[in-house]
């Protein structure tokens, strides 16, 4: 499933806390986050119509911006949560913050989230100070629920926004692509390297080892995630072409 996914944008970038107490949501992607109480009341974009908001929970703020969904739930519960695709093959992140006075204390992160127009992902949470539950994922009515735990971050790790840094090598003897990346110290830790052959990247694969490009490509480029969600490039290379000359 998640051989060949793609990578965020960072056109969303860092979305500033709200300084309150409670648990926010933040959804980056191509995708609708919506709310829903045990009293069928529902907070978030309706179903019948995607650019209209409905605000049906009391204590429950919602905001969208460009690439990303904001939510505060500051009391009341339990709550399901849901996240639907919106574009035929895309992905999504979504991070779970419980904060105190606008401080991070815990983040529970879904990293690629493989998501299209089929795909629907939901969550429960009991409350604002309660930790969300595995996220359930089905990317089609008649394939089988994936389970995405999510990463639990605490401490400095929970207010990481800086993305990996690294670095991509490609010997144009050989052919040989390798990639390293590492995370800032303090940071959330690696979590995933992933690299495309296209140009412009549009979809990606997982890098788990130098490999050889192969017949027919001619560039390659690479982006590392760590465990807080922040992505960055890491580098591109590209194979030079020079004519052969023949001298008589």
């Amino acid at each position: 499933m998640c051989s060949n996914t793609q990578v965020l944008s960072a056109e969303a970038a860092t979305v500033e806390p709200q300084q309150v107490t409670g648990t926010q949501f933040t959804l980056f992607g191509d995708a609708r986050l919506r709310f829903f109480d045990t009293q069928g009341r529902h907070t978030g974009p309706r179903p019948d119509s995607g650019f209209v908001v409905e605000y049906g929970i009391p204590g429950l703020s919602y905001v969208e911006t460009r690439g990303a969904a904001v939510a505060m739930i500051t009391g009341g519960g339990p709550y399901t949560v849901t996240v639907t695709g919106t574009q035929a093959n895309d992905a999504a992140l979504l991070q779970v913050t419980q904060m105190v006075n606008g401080v991070s204390e815990q983040s529970t992160v879904y990293t690629s989230i493989a998501i299209s127009g089929t795909t629907v992902a939901t969550l429960t949470i009991a409350g604002p100070s309660a930790v969300p539950s595995p996220l359930q994922v089905t990317y089609a009515p008649d394939w089988p629920i994936q389970t995405m735990p999510g990463a639990t971050l605490t401490g400095d790790a929970a207010n990481d926004v800086a993305a990996p840094t690294g670095i991509l090598s490609l010997d144009l003897r050989t052919r040989t692509v390798t990639v390293a990346a590492r995370d800032e110290a303090d940071g959330s830790g690696l979590a995933s390297i992933l690299y495309s052959l296209e140009t412009p990247p549009v979809n990606y694969q997982v890098y788990t080892g130098p490999f050889v490009l192969p017949p027919g490509a001619g560039s390659v480029s690479a982006v590392a995630t760590d465990r807080a969600g922040n992505s960055g490039p890491v580098g591109q290379a590209h194979l030079q072409w020079f004519p052969i000359i023949k001298r008589h």
